[in-house]
């Protein structure tokens, strides 16, 4: 039996590729804590005439924007060679930002 090898560019895209879909399901995993189906769902109730699904919208939209900025500076970190591939989300969590609904 033999070892399939990937070169290290292509294991390289496969691991950000799954860093990518765990940072997008930390994000739908937190707007179904307030009983959306997805954190795009979420921000479709921006601008909604209900004040709390508005609010929830807006805080929303910012998270996705502000973790997604944190993810492709640590993949830029990567590609750039100061900072090591890192293997799943548990590896980059802290460095991305908290989630927490506003009281």
């Amino acid at each position: 039996m033999s070892i399939i090898q990937l070169n290290p560019a292509k294991q390289a895209e496969i691991v950000q590729a799954k860093i990518e879909e765990q940072v997008q399901e930390r994000l739908d995993t937190f707007a179904k804590t307030k009983g959306y189906d997805s954190a795009f769902t979420c921000i479709t109730y921006e601008g909604d005439g209900n004040a709390t699904f508005a609010a929830e919208a807006a805080y929303m939209k910012q998270a996705r924007s502000d973790t997604w900025v944190a993810a492709n500076s640590i993949m830029n970190e990567v590609v750039a060679g100061t900072r090591s591939m890192p293997s799943d989300i548990a590896y980059i969590e802290a460095d991305l930002p908290a989630l927490a609904w506003p009281a």
